[in-house]
C-alpha cells in the first residue's frame, strides 16, 4: 500500500519507487512488502528498504536482479522471502536471514542444480535453526535420474535432523526409495521391533505434508510416513500417473497389488486422531482398497474435516465395460459416510461411469453428512460427459446446508423445476467443463437468493446461441470469474468441446448502480429549476442503455508476455454498432466453421484492438445482477466500489 503512494504516473504504467521517501516513523510499521514486476528500483533503493522497515517479516519481489549480497541482513525479523531461483544469491540470502527465516520456497530449477551436487542437504542445514515450513519444486526426467528429487530414509532423517523445527513440508515430483535394508529397517520400525529410537524416531511437530507428483519404490513408506508424523492435520497425497502400474512391453505392474492394499491398510491403522484433512488422488481401485481403508480410519477414531478422494480411471485402452471397476464405488462410498458423516465439511470425489442413471442412488450417502459444506463432483466419463446430466435440483435438496457446490465434466440438468421456490443458502456456485443453459441460471437465480460468488471455467453454452444471457437481477456478487466460453485449452482431448471458439465479448447490466445513477441524474435536474425543457440533459429510460460492454482484443504491446490478451470498455458508437451486427446474425444465421484442431492460430485467437467486430460472431456473453464487486474475464480483472445503501 506505501508503493502507491508514489506512484510518477507514467504511461506505460510502470511504478518508480523513492525509497528514502519512506519516512522512517511509518516503515518501522511496515510488515510486509511486496515489489511488482512494474516496479522500477535500483539495487542501490532495494538494499535501503532494509534500514526504512527493519521490522519487515515478509518481503517479496519477482525479480532477484535488484537483490545484491548483504541488502537482507538490515532486517530483523525476517520470516519469508520469495521463492528461491539462483544458487549463488540464494546462499547469500540464506545466510543473511538465517536466525529468523521460517519459510524456504524453491524453484525446480535451483533444486535440480543443487541434487546435481548433491548438496541441497547442506544447503537446508544453512537455515535449519528457524525453519518450519519447506516447499521444494522437484523435476523429472527420464533420461537422468540424478535430476528427481529423491528421499530414503536416511536422507528424510537427516533433513529433520538439519531442520528440526519443521512443520509444514511441500514436495512435488518426489520419489522415495528404499533398498531392501531400509524396506527391512521400515518393518521393523512399523512392527516395533528395532531399538534405534534416534535413528527412527517420530516427529511429533509435524503438521502439514503435500506430496505431489509421488513415485514409491516400495509401498512400506505409506505406513511408515504416517508412524513418522503421528500428528498430521493435514496430510495431502498426489500420486504420480505410473506410481502403481507402468505399460512397458505389455501391463506389468511396478508394485505388487497385494503388498500396497495391505500398506494402505496400515496406513489407516497407523494414522493419528489429529487428522483433520486428507487428499488422496489418481489411486487405483487394483492397488487402493477403499472401502477398507475407510473402515480402519474410522476405527482409529479420525473425524476428518476434508476429504478429496479421486480414482486414476481415465485409462483410453480400457474397455467401456470395465472402467467402472477402477473407479469409486457405492460400497466405498458409503464406508466414507459411516465414519465421517458426523464431522465431514468438505468433499471431493468422482462419480463413476452410468451413475447419473441413478443420480439419486448416488447422492443418498452424501446426504447423511449433516456437516457438509463444500462438494465437489466430477465425472469419470472423458469421453461424452457432456451428455452425462447431474441434476441440480436432486443435489441442492439432499444437501441442505450447503454453501458451496463445484461441478466438473457434466451437463447440468433440472429435473423439477417448481422446487425453485425452496429456498437454498448456496453462496457459491463453481462450473468446469460442462453444460450450462440460461435454464440453469434461472433455477439458480430463484432458488439461491445468497449466491455471490460465480465461476465458470472452460464451459459450454447448451443450445448455440448468440447472446448467451445470465439473468440473476437479484444478486450481489463478490466475485465473478468467467474463462474460456465454448472454448477448450487442449482440443478434443476432453469430448467434443474442443472445436468451438471463445467468446471475447461480455456485456454487464449493474441494476443498484444504474439506479443510483439514474437518482443522481434527477436530483440535479431538480435542483436546477428550470423550465426550459431543452436545457434538461436526457435522461434513458430503458436500462439496458447503461449496460457496460467489453472486448478481449490481443496485447501486441512487448512489454507484455502474459498475459495474451487485454480488456476494454467498449465506446458508444460502438455498443450500437455490435447491437445491429447482432440483430443481423440472429435474423440471418450463417454457419460459422470452428477452428481447426491443428491450426494452433485459430485455436488461440485474439484479434487487434480495432478488429473487434470479427469476435461478434462467435457471441456475446450478458450478465445482469444487481452489483459486482470484482469480475474477472480470464486474465483480467475489473473493480467497482462499493454500492452505498
Amino acid at each position: 500500500m506505501l508503493l502507491e503512494k508514489y506512484d510518477d504516473g507514467k504511461k506505460d504504467g510502470s511504478i518508480t519507487v523513492d525509497v528514502e521517501r519512506l519516512v522512517p516513523s511509518i516503515g518501522h510499521f511496515v510488515r510486509e512488502l511486496r515489489l511488482k514486476k512494474r516496479v522500477g528500483i535500483t539495487k542501490e533503493q532495494f538494499h535501503l528498504i532494509g534500514y526504512h522497515c527493519p521490522n519487515l517479516e515478509i518481503f517479496g519481489f519477482n525479480n532477484w536482479r535488484h537483490y545484491v549480497p548483504s541488502a537482507l541482513l538490515p532486517f530483523k525479523r525476517i520470516k519469508e522471502i520469495p521463492r528461491l531461483f539462483y544458487p549463488r544469491k540464494s546462499r547469500f540470502a540464506i545466510l543473511e536471514t538465517r536466525n529468523t527465516l521460517t519459510h524456504i520456497d524453491m524453484q525446480q530449477r535451483m533444486a535440480r542444480s543443487l541434487l546435481r551436487q548433491n548438496s541441497l542437504l547442506p544447503f537446508l542445514f544453512l537455515a535449519g535453526n528457524t525453519l518450519t515450513h519447506l516447499t521444494i519444486e522437484g523435476s523429472y526426467n527420464y533420461t537422468d535420474d540424478v535430476c528427481e528429487l529423491d528421499f530414503n530414509p536416511h536422507r528424510l532423517e537427516l533433513l529433520h535432523r538439519f531442520c528440526k523445527h519443521l512443520k509444514y513440508i511441500k514436495f512435488t515430483m518426489i520419489n522415495f526409495s528404499a533398498t531392501s535394508t531400509d524396506v527391512q529397517a521400515m518393518i521393523s520400525v512399523i512392527r516395533g521391533e528395532t531399538t534405534d529410537e534416534d535413528k527412527f524416531a517420530p516427529v511429533t511437530h509435524m503438521k502439514s505434508l503435500y506430496l505431489s507428483s509421488l513415485h514409491l519404490k516400495d509401498p512400506i513408506w505409506l505406513p511408515y510416513l504416517a508412524l513418522k508424523y503421528p500428528h498430521l492435520v493435514t496430510m495431502h497425497i498426489y500420486f504420480s500417473l505410473n506410481a502403481f502400474e507402468s505399460y512397458i512391453n505389455g501391463h506389468s505392474y511396478v508394485l505388487e497389488p497385494g503388498k500396497c492394499l495391505d500398506a494402505f491398510s496400515h496406513m489407516a491403522c497407523e494414522l493419528g486422531p489429529s487428522l483433520k484433512s486428507l487428499t488422496l488422488t489418481d489411486v487405483q481401485a487394483s492397488h487402493f482398497d477403499g472401502e477398507d481403508f475407510f473402515y480402519h480410519l474410522s476405527e482409529t477414531g479420525i473425524q476428518l474435516d476434508s476429504l478429496q478422494l479421486r480414482y486414476q480411471s481415465d485409462f483410453f485402452n480400457t474397455p467401456q465395460k470395465l472402467r467402472a471397476r477402477h473407479a469409486l464405488t457405492a460400497d466405498i462410498l458409503w464406508a466414507v459416510v459411516d465414519g465421517q458423516a458426523n464431522s465431514i465439511q468438505s468433499l471431493d470425489v468422482d462419480i463413476w461411469v452410468n451413475a447419473s442413471r441413478h443420480f439419486e442412488d448416488f447422492i443418498q450417502p452424501i446426504s447423511m453428512c449433516t456437516h457438509l459444506k463444500e462438494l465437489r463432483l466430477a465425472s469419470d466419463e472423458y469421453g461424452r460427459y457432456n451428455f452425462t446430466p447431474y441434476p441440480i435440483d436432486v443435489i441442492l435438496d439432499a444437501c441442505q446446508g450447503l454453501t458451496t457446490l463445484r461441478l466438473a465434466r457434466t451437463a447440468i440438468v433440472v429435473n423439477d423445476k417448481h422446487s425453485a421456490k425452496c429456498r437454498h443458502p448456496l453462496r457459491k456456485f463453481d462450473v468446469a467443463i460442462s453444460c450450462i443453459s440460461q435454464d440453469l441460471f434461472d433455477y439458480i437465480s430463484k432458488r439461491c437468493p445468497r449466491l455471490n460468488e460465480l465461476v465458470l471455467d472452460t464451459d459450454t453454452w447448451m443450445p448455440k446461441e448468440l447472446e448467451m444471457n445470465i439473468n440473476m437481477p437479484n444478486h450481489t456478487f463478490d466475485y465473478v470469474y468467467i474463462n474460456e466460453l465454448n472454448h477448450l485449452h487442449t482440443p478434443l482431448l476432453e469430448g467434443n468441446l474442443g472445436r468451438g471458439t471463445r467468446v471475447n465479448l461480455c456485456a454487464i447490466t449493474q441494476i443498484d448502480r444504474i439506479q443510483k445513477k439514474l437518482n443522481r441524474y434527477r436530483e440535479r435536474i431538480e435542483s436546477r429549476n428550470t423550465v426550459d425543457v431543452d436545457s434538461v440533459p436526457y435522461i434513458p429510460e430503458n436500462i439496458e442503455e447503461f449496460t457496460d460492454y467489453y472486448h478481449l482484443y490481443e496485447a501486441t504491446e512487448r512489454r507484455y508476455r502474459y498475459p495474451p490478451a487485454n480488456i476494454r470498455k467498449l465506446r458508444k458508437n460502438e455498443v450500437n454498432t455490435l447491437k445491429n451486427l447482432l440483430q443481423f446474425y440472429q435474423n440471418n444465421p450463417i454457419q460459422i466453421e470452428g477452428p481447426r484442431v491443428n491450426d494452433e492460430e485459430r485455436l488461440d485467437r485474439y484479434v487487434k484492438r480495432k478488429e473487434w467486430l470479427d469476435d461478434v460472431q462467435f457471441g456475446l456473453l450478458h450478465l445482469t445482477c444487481k452489483s459486482i464487486k470484482k469480475f474477472r474475464h480470464h486474465w483480467n480483472v475489473l473493480y467497482w466500489p462499493e454500492v452505498e445503501e
